[in-house]
């Protein structure tokens, strides 16, 4: 997955939920598939998304680049054996 498609899903969270309440029920909200979806303990090992919930797409633009970085460099550091 490239920046530019995570940011492209990022967005698409945001606004997919900006009608929603604050997610607080424990749920992550990551990357799958092309899109996002909504997991109890990300098996799959998308991106997390959740960080963009009620940001404009000018903040999420701003700071989509930083968080694929902080996620990726997360998951070189603790690969799966």
């Amino acid at each position: 997955m490239t920046i530019e498609e995570y940011t492209a899903i990022c967005l698409r969270f945001a606004e997919d939920t900006k009608n929603d309440g604050a997610p607080d029920d424990g749920r992550l909200f990551v990357t799958w598939r092309g899109g996002w979806t909504s997991s109890c303990d990300n098996a799959h090992g998308g991106l997390g998304v959740g960080w963009a919930f009620g940001k404009s797409a000018d903040e999420i633009r701003r700071l989509a680049p930083q968080k694929y970085q902080e996620f990726t460099d997360m998951i070189n550091a603790h690969p799966v054996r």
